[in-house]
């Protein structure tokens, strides 16, 4: 009776662990990368679902993982559009998206906000201009060379027609106490981040860079509004398979996520969030990663920026 106990026993954790799907999260515990799987999943079914974070090589770790996985659903990825494009040029892979992963959805998206020093006399974009007039090398902290945040900076000081001295963190709460102490000038961060800080007034928010204002930040005006279309940035979160994961496979997914996003609950949650529901068809998704590809290419080669493993 005890073996036969055994034997049951290991049947059900290995039929267990046959209907699980692991996601693999590029992001750190508690950002939003962490949070909002857990918010979707939540509603498809917490019990099918583990979510891990591998953080390393600005989530190269993730993707490797993801990348060698067994193509049958049930090993996904979710990461930044932007830390899969930095992964992409490392590795000299400027063709289609598909020969490592195949995008599934966007998850969320939320605008980035560009922000600095409450020590500067800046409050808005004209205003930062002025102040890159007579001031160059303005420090700018981002979460690492390569990273969303330092080419939305390179990108920055292109149509600003100002320099940056790029200060490379390892910790973005850092970061941003660093802002708010004046160690650092300037930084580019998405609006949950940030939140508490301008809300306290500890750090100041210059603007918004997408075409609308956020309800969280209503008095925030975006860059568009003050003069400055081109500086626009978003931050989108999206699942992928493997490269060889089948159409079928895919749609299923895709279906599963998108019926749980349309709940009202997990709606509600995103309120909360201040994120947005940014869909894309599959094809839309892939073509715009591999078009921002080699957008962020040519901006890193304009810099001379070369990213390394």
């Amino acid at each position: 009776k005890f073996v036969i106990g055994i034997i049951f026993v290991s049947l059900c954790s290995w039929a267990w662990a046959q209907d699980v799907t692991r996601i693999v999260n590029a992001s750190p515990v508690g950002t939003l990368g962490d949070v909002v799987p857990r918010v979707i999943t939540a509603e498809i079914g917490q019990e099918r679902y583990i979510i891990e974070s591998m953080t390393g090589g600005f989530g190269s770790m993730a993707m490797l993982e993801v990348q060698k996985a067994k193509p049958d659903g049930k090993t996904l990825l979710v990461a930044s559009i932007g830390s899969v494009i930095t992964r992409r040029i490392v590795a000299n892979k400027l063709t289609d998206i598909k020969e490592d992963f195949v995008p599934i959805l966007t998850l969320a998206s939320t605008p980035q906000v560009l922000v600095a020093s409450p020590k500067l006399s800046i409050r808005n974009v004209s205003d930062l201009v002025k102040y890159a007039k007579t001031n160059s090398n303005i420090p700018f902290g981002s979460i690492g060379v390569g990273s969303g945040q330092h080419l939305t900076g390179l990108d920055m000081s292109i149509i600003l027609g100002m320099t940056i001295n790029h200060i490379a963190y390892k910790d973005n709460n850092r970061l941003l106490i660093d802002l708010s102490n004046n160690d650092i000038s300037l930084a580019v961060q998405s609006a949950p981040s940030v939140l508490g800080f301008v809300n306290s007034g500890k750090i100041n928010a210059l603007a918004i860079m997408a075409n609308k204002r956020i309800d969280s930040l209503p008095d925030v005006a975006t860059a568009a509004e003050q003069g400055f279309p081109r500086l626009q940035s978003t931050l989108i979160l999206a699942l992928f398979a493997p490269s060889t994961t089948s159409n079928a496979t895919i749609l299923e997914i895709r279906k599963q996520f998108e019926t749980a996003m349309a709940k009202d609950t997990v709606k509600r949650k995103y309120t909360e969030l201040g994120i947005d529901q940014d869909s894309m068809s599959i094809t839309k998704l892939t073509e715009f990663i591999n078009a921002e590809t080699n957008r962020w290419n040519n901006i890193l080669q304009r810099n001379n920026v070369i990213l390394t493993q």
